[in-house]
């Protein structure tokens, strides 16, 4: 993440800081009753993955997996950027938050002791190329959560466990300690794979200790993507589909004032999917673009709201949205823009043409064997001449 789009810097975040953050107190008891009652199954997931179905908030990586007649029997464990939406508007039964495991497996990591010399060499090269990232405490976190989760899994007797992304600071050394218990490690697909993503695909043998035993996926074009050089085995990975999408699918447009407001005055208004990675370079790109053409509207979603999105000074064309996601928005949309986003693909299937800004490279690089050639651009005099053609 420091080497690509370069503006990620300072580091691996420390657990301490992702525990003890503002909603500590109110995330650390949510759901709190769900702990006392036994389960066969355990889901780590994570809050961004739910997003409104049928009136309450679904896990779109896992839910879909959990039939009602299992439904008592999982035990949703989630994280959250923020505060928890109240439980009566999840889908899913049981769910309680990670921040009370964090919070123990902190005082874990206090206890490890790491020896310098195992690890120098490692350091020496993260140096090399200016990476703020501190092995020996990334390390330590490592073994103590590890020491943690084996003892919560010993206690706690799980068939198997769902995760939503293996790879994260806040699953690997789970997956590894279940994997270590014998508990069987289901991954789903949370996003776009494909044979240029670092944490699916390895030039050199890896412990399969440290991944899933099984990776469920949306289709066929995902799982032939893994099979040349990446993590899991061909047999280990199993087509589910995308049950959300589906549902989204047949809903269609719903209702939204702002959105309505805005996009009634252009005959094209692009919604564009923003990267954190990337959005430096990118933003500039779509206000240059809007600048170039006011007839044309932009619709720009971010990942997570951020306030330097309400400084940004661009022309009246374009609206940067709060409290909306791609999944709401993109049906106002004429178009679809990202650099290389999973909405890239969703947006397709929604029936939403793309054009992607090759920003870097990295478009050509994730998409250049999906999409057309003349689909993916660089100018923005020819992103505006492809939007109105």
């Amino acid at each position: 993440m420091n080497l690509f789009g370069g503006s990620s810097k300072g580091g691996n975040k420390s657990r301490f800081k992702e525990v003890f953050n503002k909603h500590f107190f109110a995330n650390l008891f949510y759901g709190f009753k769900h702990w006392f009652r036994t389960y066969d199954t355990l889901v780590f997931t994570n809050d961004q993955y739910r997003k409104i179905m049928n009136g309450a908030y679904f896990d779109r990586v896992i839910d879909p997996f959990i039939n009602e007649g299992e439904q008592d029997r999982t035990l949703f464990i989630s994280l959250t950027e923020g505060a928890f939406r109240p439980t009566h508007m999840i889908h899913s039964k049981h769910i309680v938050s990670q921040t009370i495991l964090d919070l123990l497996g902190f005082f874990t990591v206090k206890c490890q002791l790491i020896f310098p010399d195992k690890y120098s060499h490692l350091q020496t090269i993260l140096n090399k190329y200016n990476i703020e990232f501190d092995v020996l405490k990334e390390m330590k976190q490592f073994q103590g959560y590890y020491k943690f989760y084996r003892f919560f899994f010993k206690l706690r007797r799980p068939k198997r466990i769902f995760v939503a992304t293996y790879y994260s600071a806040t699953r690997n050394y789970m997956v590894k300690a279940a994997n270590d218990s014998g508990i069987k490690v289901i991954e789903g697909q949370h996003g776009f794979v494909g044979d240029a993503h670092p944490s699916y695909n390895s030039e050199i043998s890896l412990d399969a200790s440290y991944f899933p035993a099984e990776f469920w996926v949306f289709s066929s074009i995902d799982k032939k993507a893994l099979q040349r050089r990446g993590i899991y085995q061909q047999h280990q990975i199993k087509i589910k589909g995308d049950y959300f999408l589906d549902c989204l699918k047949k809903e269609g447009k719903k209702n939204n004032s702002s959105l309505e407001v805005f996009t009634k005055n252009y005959n094209n208004v692009v919604g564009v999917s923003l990267q954190v990675p990337l959005e430096d370079k990118y933003i500039p790109f779509i206000v240059r673009s809007a600048n170039l053409d006011k007839e044309v509207g932009y619709v720009i979603i971010p990942r997570t709201w951020d306030e330097k999105y309400g400084k940004i000074k661009h022309s009246g064309n374009v609206l940067f949205l709060r409290n909306c996601g791609f999944y709401e928005a993109i049906f106002w949309c004429t178009h679809h823009s990202t650099v290389f986003s999973t909405t890239a693909l969703e947006a397709q299937y929604l029936g939403i043409p793309n054009i992607l800004v090759d920003i870097d490279g990295f478009a050509t690089k994730y998409f250049g064997s999906l999409f057309p050639v003349k689909s993916i651009i660089e100018r923005e005099e020819d992103f505006v001449k492809m939007i109105k053609s």
